[in-house]
């Protein structure tokens, strides 16, 4: 397992499919969250190595962590020929990714998902919901959520851009809706707490999205009168 850093950048994606195609199982930890969590996932495996972008690397060196910051790594190539062969290989039931729960009742435990399980879940979302290289999926869930898991493999099955929402722009419903807007977003897999305030601000009276053509929401309760 390798540990991919939760930052809400798109190195933190690259970091994702790089542990993928790697043949590793990729672990997202929030190392902004308190570090007895951070310990507790860390220290369950034997190899602690941690990937992605914009890394806390004191922090990590005082955790006694390896680090690969993908700042400083991006312009390596590698030839279209091993990215052809790991394409080819069939997905099986090994672990593909471990995502952790909050420990509300104690130590996070983590839940590994296979391959296959990702592969059937990404093989609905593409019959269900018909997504092409024409669409624009706009990131909201970090990626030590599941929710994550939607927008990370159904962009790139349908070959569709991925944008990643920064923290400033989920910081009001009204930069949210700019964002979107910003983006030419066209699919959204977001919380309903979250539709729920930009209802409630009237943040779309300020932009008309006429790219959104599909906003689909789970995780939580939505409110009847926000439908």
């Amino acid at each position: 397992p390798i540990c991919v850093s939760s930052e809400r950048n798109i190195n933190s994606y690259i970091a994702v499919w790089s542990v993928i195609l790697a043949g590793c199982i990729f672990v997202p930890v929030d190392f902004k969250s308190s570090r007895s969590r951070i310990k507790s996932i860390v220290d369950k495996f034997g190899q602690k190595v941690v990937v992605g972008g914009g890394l806390d690397e004191a922090l990590l060196i005082d955790l006694g962590l390896d680090f690969i910051a993908l700042d400083a790594h991006l312009s390596v190539d590698k030839p279209t020929e091993i990215l052809d062969e790991i394409i080819n290989v069939r997905p099986s039931t090994s672990p593909a990714y471990i995502i952790h729960t909050s420990g509300s009742t104690g130590i996070p435990k983590g839940v590994a998902v296979s391959e296959l399980n990702a592969l059937n879940y990404v093989q609905w979302c593409s019959k269900e919901f018909t997504f092409s290289n024409t669409d624009v999926f706009c990131a909201q869930a970090p990626i030590v959520f599941d929710n994550s898991i939607f927008d990370i493999f159904n962009s790139a099955k349908a070959g569709a851009e991925l944008s990643v929402l920064s923290e400033k722009e989920l910081r009001t419903p009204f930069e949210t809706v700019s964002a979107l807007k910003k983006y030419e977003a066209s699919v959204v897999f977001w919380v309903p707490s979250l539709l729920t305030s930009i209802w409630k601000m009237k943040s779309l009276n300020q932009s008309y999205l006429n790219t959104l053509r599909l906003c689909i929401f789970a995780g939580e309760i939505m409110p009847a009168e926000t439908l």
